[in-house]
């Protein structure tokens, strides 16, 4: 059993490492607030992102660029978090470090956007619900370039921002034949190379 899980894993980090090398720099969206990086560091990042009314988002990785009006680094406590889980439940935080969904944040930063209101945020499973209804047993998720390896029910993305989602089978890949099957759900942000500008005439 522990060489099957060693397998298993030693597969995702492959098809991880193969999945960033394969995707240039500019289409990666994820980390238009930052530089791109790896899983591990993408999964380990400190940081706590809220959005207007200190509505908890976990990260940026679900926000279009375009509607950001500003980001406020410098966040004084007490500080009310809400809907930090499907419960719509609210957190106060009075000092540094807290703790969500049994995730430690060293930090806050508040990113308030322009439209707030005509965002639709959906959790990595609503959009699975909505895409893939059909979609059975064990799976994982990815954004753009990386693999979320834990604390998959706190993430939001903005529907409108979705560019597109794709199914990939262990099945596909050569390496894990004999392996149990799993899948990876693969969730593309809208980018400027994905989504040509106008041009007008």
């Amino acid at each position: 059993m522990m060489k099957r899980n060693f397998l298993v894993m030693a597969f995702i980090t492959a098809a991880a490492c193969m999945s960033q090398a394969a995707v240039p720099v500019e289409n990666f969206s994820s980390h238009q607030f930052g530089d791109p990086m790896s899983d591990k560091v993408f999964n380990a990042r400190r940081g706590a992102v809220i959005l207007n009314n200190n509505i908890f988002a976990k990260s940026e990785v679900g926000i279009d660029p375009k509607s950001v009006e500003r980001v406020i680094k410098e966040i004084k406590l007490p500080l009310v978090i809400r809907d930090i889980n499907d419960r719509h439940d609210s957190l106060v935080v009075t000092q540094y470090p807290f703790t969500i969904n049994g995730v430690e944040y060293d930090y806050a930063v508040q990113i308030e956007l322009k439209n707030f209101k005509d965002i639709h945020w959906a959790s990595l499973e609503d959009l699975k619900e909505k895409r893939f209804p059909d979609l059975k047993g064990p799976y994982i998720f990815m954004i753009d370039r990386n693999f979320i390896t834990h604390d998959v029910a706190s993430y939001k993305i903005d529907e409108n921002f979705v560019y597109d989602m794709q199914v990939v089978s262990s099945a596909d890949f050569e390496s894990p034949q004999g392996l149990p099957a799993f899948s990876v759900i693969r969730i593309f942000t809208r980018t400027p190379a994905n989504i040509p500008p106008v041009r007008l005439r």
